[in-house]
């Protein structure tokens, strides 16, 4: 009697073992992201413009939130914030960021324009959930930088 209690005492403390080993060994992934910085206006682009249009339905997300007409992407770049880490990304030839994965589906975003510090957001971010952080409105139009999970 007493080696079948004494087997099965010891069967549930190896499978509370195993489990404990595994749960040790999970640990969050590295975030891959896309960053698209957008510009926001209400002027028509000339005729003969560079500028790429966002796709339609991202135009029409933003289009329900801001107030600009027209919204072209200025630049898009893919990389990679390594789990719990951070990643520095050159947006353009004005403005960097650096995005820091933090617990849950968080991540801090860190936006410099022209090498200054502009502002700090902390937001959640998922292959569901986007995140937009805008900049200042000057001269009727704005910029927007747009990440995306994938």
């Amino acid at each position: 009697m007493k080696s079948a209690g004494y087997s099965k005492a010891l069967r549930l403390a190896g499978v509370c073992l195993g489990v404990f080993l595994m749960v040790g060994t999970v640990h969050a992934e590295d975030l891959n992201l896309k960053a698209q910085l957008i510009w926001g206006t209400n002027d028509k682009p000339a005729a003969d413009s560079k500028d790429k249009p966002v796709d339609p339905a991202l135009a029409k997300k933003l289009s329900s939130v801001f107030k600009w007409k027209y919204y072209y992407e200025v630049s898009s770049t893919e990389f990679k914030v390594p789990s719990r880490g951070a990643k520095e990304v050159t947006v353009s030839s004005k403005c960097k960021v650096v995005v820091k994965e933090l617990e849950g589906p968080q991540v801090e975003v860190q936006v410099f324009g022209e090498g200054k510090h502009v502002k700090t957001v902390t937001s959640k971010l998922t292959k569901e959930e986007t995140l937009t952080i805008a900049g200042d409105d000057k001269k009727e139009c704005a910029w927007f930088i747009y990440f995306q999970q994938f």
